[in-house]
């Protein structure tokens, strides 16, 4: 499952982001372009998640996941078989 940030723009300006993890990237993005066309002033930028940072914790009780930032990469709808 990949997962995907989506960003919004409507005539220049960033109307927000989402996160979102899902088999079908190319029908989500497909789906969420319909419902914002381009004649209408909107834009999408989409990433894919390409690695992942983590800060971890080492104590007496284990290791415990601290932190974890998502790497995201553009993503290129043209490419089949991108590595995420």
């Amino acid at each position: 499952m990949s997962q995907f940030k989506i960003l919004l723009w409507q005539n220049q300006s960033l109307l927000g982001q989402f996160e979102s993890a899902a088999n079908t990237g190319h029908e989500l993005i497909q789906q969420i372009r319909s419902r914002f066309p381009q004649e209408a002033g909107f834009r999408t930028e989409v990433m894919v998640a390409s690695d992942e940072k983590r800060i971890i914790e080492s104590s007496r009780q284990g290791i415990r996941l601290i932190s974890r930032e998502v790497i995201y990469q553009p993503y290129n709808e043209d490419e089949t078989d991108q590595k995420v």
